[in-house]
């Protein structure tokens, strides 16, 4: 069977079309009053929203005109190559994230580690879990946690006045 050929046009129009409508997104959401009981303001979710769909809709961009597969990001980035040979056991890693799940839900929900620490932990061992188990693997997957949990800490606690535990 011979491989379908696609172009890239709708892909490259589509993209195009959902950051004009994330660039609407923030200019509207940025353009609402703020409000004087709410730190963040009305607009705050718009705007997010519409950074949310630039972001998303510059990656099909980027993939599509690179001409990169999806799975071939990871690659790109992080240097990582399939193991040759190798079957994954996709039942065990499902089994191992849904178990990891759940105990982080435990540990944030009993108090038992903050959100900081309690992400980290999370993100770090779902990353060696899943991603290459080396010890380049093990180095990216350990950095990615850390900016990973900083970053939504930063974000949940700073911009979105949100009390974490």
């Amino acid at each position: 069977m011979e491989p379908v050929l696609r172009t890239k046009g709708p892909d490259i129009a589509f993209a195009i079309v959902v950051m004009a409508l994330g660039a609407v997104s923030i200019v509207e959401g940025l353009s609402i009053r703020p409000s004087r009981f709410d730190p963040l303001g009305p607009g705050a979710v718009p705007a997010m929203i519409g950074v949310a769909l630039c972001i998303l809709a510059g990656a099909v961009l980027l993939s599509t005109v690179t001409s990169l597969r999806i799975g071939d990001g990871a690659r790109l980035f992080t240097g990582l190559e399939d193991e040759a040979g190798s079957e994954p056991l996709l039942w065990q890693r499902a089994l191992a994230v849904f178990v990891t799940t759940l105990a982080y839900v435990a540990v944030l929900e009993l108090r038992l580690v903050g959100y900081l620490g309690a992400t980290f932990a999370y993100t770090a061992f779902l990353l060696l879990v899943l991603g290459r188990r080396d010890a380049r693997g093990a180095a990216i997957a350990l950095v990615t946690a850390a900016v990973t949990a900083g970053l939504l800490d930063t974000i949940f606690r700073r911009l979105l006045s949100i009390d974490l535990p």
